[in-house]
Formats: structure tokens, sequence, C-alpha cells
């Protein structure tokens, strides 16, 4: 009888692994963590309160990082740093000179827009007229999630945090490319 070589006999089960991780991260990705959700959020609705949305928020950077770190598992660093554009890629029309000057009239637009209310709220203070929140009313129907105590602001700027490398590490180039073997 003969003996199998052990790197080779294990190199499909390794194989069946990393499919089963990416597989069971799908799946947590997919349906158990917009299930939570719903059922969490549904919850704090009912008990708001400052404990309650701390918890919530700790909760929910615990399965975002821990998602995080499944997906690099995965795939590794190499991934999460490196954009690898696909065949059917434009690539060819970001060589024109016009193309790089209107993304970056595009961004710029997109950047000054953004500061937009920061510039008002400042000449308002300048000028020293009152502000007006006319979004107050309307942003009511959210006071259950919104932070309103200095330390629930700052778990929420852990969240946006967490949540900015989490779409990074969970979707783009990284994981999700290898699960499903495209890019974007």
């Amino acid at each position: 009888m003969t003996e199998l070589n052990p790197a080779v006999s294990l190199r499909p089960l390794c194989y069946v692994r990393r499919i089963l991780a990416q597989l069971l991260l799908f799946l947590f990705l997919a349906i158990v963590a917009p299930v939570w959700d719903l059922y969490d959020t549904q919850w704090l609705k009912k008990h708001p309160g400052s404990a309650q949305k701390i918890r919530y928020y700790k909760t929910t950077a615990a399965w975002l990082w821990i998602a995080s770190a499944v997906a690099v598992l995965i795939v590794g660093w190499e991934g999460v740093f490196t954009i690898t554009p696909a065949p059917d890629d434009a690539a060819w029309l970001f060589g024109h000179l016009w193309v790089r000057y209107l993304g970056g009239t595009l961004i710029a637009l997109f950047v000054a827009l953004s500061l937009q209310p920061f510039v008002t709220v400042v000449l308002k203070k300048l000028k020293k007229k009152p502000r007006t929140y006319r979004t107050a009313d309307t942003m009511k129907s959210l006071d259950y999630f919104l932070p309103a105590t200095w330390t629930e602001r700052r778990w929420w700027a852990f969240i946006s945090i967490t949540a900015a490398f989490a779409r990074r590490l969970c979707t783009g180039d990284s994981w999700c490319t290898t699960c499903t073997g495209r890019s974007r």
C-alpha cells in the first residue's frame, strides 16, 4: 500500500476550508447581520436610552471587526491594498488628460459641496446670526438611534471609522473579489 504525501493531501482540505469560510462569511453578511440588525433596531426603538445605544454601537463594532478579520484571514492583506482592474475596465480612458481634469473637477465639486454646511455655520457665527435647525423635526424619528451625549458621539465616530474599514475589507477588490471571482 502506498502512503500519501501529507503536503499534497492537505491542499484540497485547505481549499475546502477557505471556500467554507467564504461561504459562512457571505451568509453572515447577507442573512445573519441584516436579521440581527432588524431585531436589535426594533429593540432599540422600544428601549431608547444612552446605555442601550452604546450597547448597540459596541455590538455593531464587534461584528464588523470580526467579519473584517475573517475576510482578511481568507484573502490576506494583499487584496486589501491592491486594486486589480478587470479586463473590461476602461483603463484606456484614464490615459487621456481631459478625463483626469474632469475627474479632478468632479472631486473638487464634491468636496466643496460637502463643506458647504460647515461654511454656512461659520458664516452665521461670524455674522452673529442664530442658526436654524430645519432638519431637527425630520430627524426626530431617528432619536432612538442617533447619538445625543458626548460618549455616544465618540462611539458613533468609532462606528463610522469601523464601517469604513469593514466596507473596504469585506468588499472592493479583497474578499468579495475572491469570493465571487470577479473584480468589482
